[in-house]
């Protein structure tokens, strides 16, 4: 499978899954508000979290796929094994990773808000609680990805695309039922160990959409994952998979880890602070996990099988399938930055105000987004770089671009963080994406990769002349004082609807404008192979 084809099907996939994510955040925003009790949340939520990034979906789940994919083309039996060894072992560290995290969580949520100097004794002990309670999502997600890694080789993506829809969920059976449930049966003597008890309801939620999400891929894997053999805790094959994830648990989650210090200096803003860069952070994850997520899932498989073929030579081939995941990053990930800094205050308007997500929450959100819109390209060539690098086992590189980004990121909110407050750190996070991406790109130079120049200078410049122009159109039209409404929260969102509709359609006319002259295709020439691709589909399904 094509990586462009492996990426649509997992770009649908997520797509689905992110619009239960917006819905989540919608229900989230609506029910708790920006408030201190939701910023408890979000630090206690974002310890486990961070350990599935680096870990799970990061390390793990990246050095997996890369030996599993690599050792299935040589021996099916022993791959199957890995699986069946690699599912007993992260189930068996996760469980311990779960009880240690349970027993430190008091200093866990001292690290995370060591600069939250004034933050009560309440917020403290219900973040606290919080953090016992969500500590098996990352044991139930580490498990996960193995099974992702799976689901990726077998060409499953719209299937692992599609079921964080089940970890959507949990979180809105947490925050309208779950909730309600433990504030009317929790007894307040109790309090000590479930913190709030709505913020309890809303926790034990997202464990279980955890676990759904579990069941949900285990179920399409199951051929592959079911058990053959006795677990073998430690072998050959496990040493390499374990040897590969030292470097890449900072090589693929810097970004995590950065988004980690900026929660840690939120806490010291005005109370709020954390709930509008964290849900800033997750309306950008829309457009980051449909086309940047999803580019990188497809590449890495793609790029291990090819240089397994070449016995780890970077041929032409390799060069190719590592450019077009670059262009395609680009070409899909630049509209989504000039919609989203353009349109950032009617975007959060219409998905997140509502309930006790007031006018003023809409607006500190909407300048976060806008601040973090700018890394959004960069932050989807990282997942392409890293991806080529754990494709040719290159894992140290990652490592120190890592390690260099991490350490800008927490001296510039050092310096910045009093004077720009909350939009300082959006902003920071969004330069070291760029900063790791540079650095990224300049640890390709020592490899023999053949590029096409010429054609790589084409596409950014018909690419950028797109931006400015949308960009410039988008700004110019004042679409929002057109469809004024001084009616109820329901007027206004659909006054914001009207105007993202309208800028929306300008993003995409200008950039499918720009594709076709940089492809050199008329509007009939697509049709034309629109038409042959039909028919190819209808002849396949008519001979099956």
């Amino acid at each position: 499978m094509s990586v462009a084809k492996g990426s649509l099907l997992f770009s649908i996939g997520t797509f689905v899954s992110r619009l239960s994510g917006l819905l989540r955040e919608s229900v989230i925003a609506a029910v708790f508000g920006a408030t201190g009790l939701l910023d408890a949340f979000f630090v206690a939520h974002r310890i486990p979290n961070m350990l599935r990034e680096m870990l799970a979906e990061g390390a793990l789940g990246s050095s997996f796929t890369q030996r599993y994919t690599a050792i299935k083309a040589k021996d099916p039996a022993r791959a199957k094994s890995l699986v069946w060894n690699m599912l007993g072992l992260t189930a068996l560290v996760g469980a311990l990773v779960v009880l240690l995290g349970i027993a430190l969580a008091p200093w866990l949520v001292k690290g995370m808000t060591v600069h939250g100097a004034a933050l009560s004794s309440d917020w403290q002990r219900n973040a606290t609680a919080l953090t016992r309670v969500m500590f098996p999502f990352i044991a139930i997600m580490s498990v996960t990805s193995i099974i992702s890694g799976v689901l990726a080789h077998a060409g499953k993506f719209f299937v692992s695309g599609v079921s964080p829809v089940a970890l959507n969920g949990g979180y809105i059976l947490g925050a309208l039922g779950l909730s309600a449930l433990s504030l009317k049966y929790i007894p307040e003597s109790f309090y000590d160990f479930t913190g709030d008890p709505r913020l309890f309801g809303l926790a034990l939620g997202t464990v279980l959409g955890a676990l759904g999400q579990f069941i949900w891929q285990a179920s399409a894997a199951w051929k592959d994952i079911r058990p053959r053999t006795k677990i073998q805790l430690w072998n050959e094959d496990i040493k390499s998979v374990v040897a590969m994830m030292g470097p890449m648990i900072i090589g693929a989650s810097a970004g995590q880890i950065n988004v980690l210090v900026n929660t840690n200096f939120a806490t010291s803003l005005q109370e709020g602070a954390v709930s509008w860069i964290t849900l800033a952070f997750r309306v950008l994850q829309l457009p980051i996990g449909i086309f940047g997520v999803a580019v990188g899932t497809a590449v890495l498989p793609a790029l291990t099988r090819k240089l397994a073929a070449s016995h780890g030579q970077i041929q032409e081939e390799v060069s190719k399938e590592l450019q077009n995941a670059i262009e395609l990053v680009i070409w899909l990930m630049t509209p989504c930055m000039v919609f989203l800094i353009t349109c950032s205050y009617p975007i959060i308007r219409l998905l997140l105000e509502g309930g006790k997500f007031n006018e003023m929450s809409v607006h500190q959100t909407s300048m976060a987004l806008a601040a973090y819109s700018w890394g959004v390209v960069p932050y989807g060539l990282i997942k392409v770089f890293t991806a080529y690098f754990y494709a040719s086992s290159r894992t140290k590189w990652p490592m120190y671009v890592g390690f260099i980004s991490i350490g800008f990121n927490f001296l510039l909110n050092w310096l910045f963080v009093k004077q720009l407050g909350h939009v300082g750190l959006a902003a920071t996070a969004a330069l070291m994406f760029s900063v790791n991406t540079g650095f990224l790109i300049l640890g390709l130079r020592q490899d023999p990769i053949k590029w096409n120049k010429s054609r790589l200078i084409t596409s950014l410049t018909w690419v950028l002349g797109a931006a400015l122009t949308s960009a410039l159109v988008c700004l110019i039209t004042p679409v929002d004082l057109v469809w004024k409404s001084s009616g109820g929260i329901w007027a206004r969102k659909f006054e914001a609807g009207i105007g993202l509709t309208v800028d929306g359609l300008v993003v995409f006319i200008f950039f499918s404008l720009a594709a076709m002259a940089y492809l050199r295709l008329s509007p009939r020439s697509l049709f034309e192979m629109a038409k042959v691709r039909l028919k190819r589909g209808k002849k396949h399904e008519g001979s099956r």
